[in-house]
């Protein structure tokens, strides 16, 4: 079987050697069609990407953001499954074997995601449920750091969950996950409209809605380089993450009885931003003096 994997490349020079290493040693029982996909990179890893041998290099003309990479990726995929991968991931043994077993053992099964490891091995927290009102009070405020063993105040993003079981999950991480061709053909691309963030919630709420199955297996293991390439900018990922929040909250959560949720929390989500990007500012103005 071919799987295609597409990497969404910009400024990924010091991890995307890793990353296309591990995928270039693959000796398992699918076939790879690489495609990395560069978004207008600066530090050299367009020159890099078309020294390679064994992957299909494509060159955005400028910066369009994480949702259309991938989706020119796609249009390109030739697989029977598609890995989605960062450019800060490393595969471990045989997780692409492990995942596809999985992916193709029910015919309900549109996605599936591998346990994701800090390069330090250990566990990253890449599993949620889908966000709503109560989760941008409950997290912006500060009332999951107070109440860490509540359910409810604490749902998005699940503290408690077993990432030694395999499970039916909502919303994994898209840091890596293979996805089946059938369900993309019949979900679709990416929405444009989240460029770099709340595109994995949105693609994940599509899957569902179209009555697929998303599993997390954690037999399969991905070392992930958490927030490498958001934090090349990081001012302008923040604001943009909370901008992303706002389009899925207006997006999912529509008519008049959603009006003053959806006001309410776009100031919080709005003032969270300014101080976010405040704090980073200052940090990083103390950090370069140090």
């Amino acid at each position: 079987m071919k799987i295609s994997v597409v990497i969404p490349v910009f400024n990924g020079m010091g991890v995307l050697e890793d990353c296309l290493d591990a995928l270039l040693d693959y000796t398992g029982r699918h076939e790879l069609q690489i495609i990395a996909i560069d978004d207008f990179s600066t530090d050299g890893s367009r020159h890099y990407l078309r020294d390679q041998n064994g992957i299909i290099s494509l060159f955005n003309d400028r910066n369009y953001g994480y949702a259309h990479t991938v989706n020119s990726g796609l249009k390109h995929a030739g697989g029977e499954a598609v890995l989605f991968l960062n450019q800060d991931t490393v595969i471990e043994g045989e997780a692409i074997d492990i995942l596809a077993d999985k992916l193709f053992s029910d015919p309900e099964y549109g996605i599936v995601a591998p346990k994701l490891l800090n390069p330090d091995s250990s566990r990253q927290l890449s599993i949620r449920s889908f966000p709503n009102h109560l989760d941008i009070i409950s997290h912006h405020l500060g009332l999951h750091l107070l109440f860490p063993a509540n359910r409810i105040i604490n749902k998005w993003k699940m503290p408690w969950f077993d990432y030694d079981s395999e499970a039916e999950v909502m919303q994994p991480m898209f840091s890596a996950v293979l996805i089946r061709r059938e369900v993309v053909n019949h979900v679709g691309l990416l929405d444009e409209r989240f460029p770099l963030f709340f595109n994995d919630v949105d693609y994940c709420r599509r899957v569902l809605a179209a009555d697929y199955k998303i599993i997390y297996i954690p037999s399969a293991t991905v070392i992930h380089q958490h927030g490498q390439a958001t934090s090349q900018n990081a001012m302008r990922s923040v604001y943009l993450q909370h901008k992303a929040f706002i389009d899925y909250l207006t997006g999912y959560y529509k008519g008049i009885r959603y009006l003053i949720p959806n006001l309410f929390c776009s100031i919080i989500l709005v003032f969270s931003a300014h101080l976010r990007a405040l704090y980073r500012g200052v940090k990083r103005v103390f950090t370069s003096r140090a």
